[in-house]
């Protein structure tokens, strides 16, 4: 996963402010590294 920008949003005027952004991709990318690490130091 190495794309350049990928937390830049479409669209800035549809999100409320302050707001948490959650970017599932990103999330399912993370939790597959972390298993993936964790793998290592069994």
């Amino acid at each position: 996963m190495k794309e350049e920008n990928w937390y830049r949003l479409k669209n800035t005027s549809k999100v409320i402010s302050p707001s948490l952004l959650v970017f599932r991709d990103r999330v399912i990318h993370n939790i597959v590294e972390m298993i993936r690490m964790s793998r290592r130091y069994k």
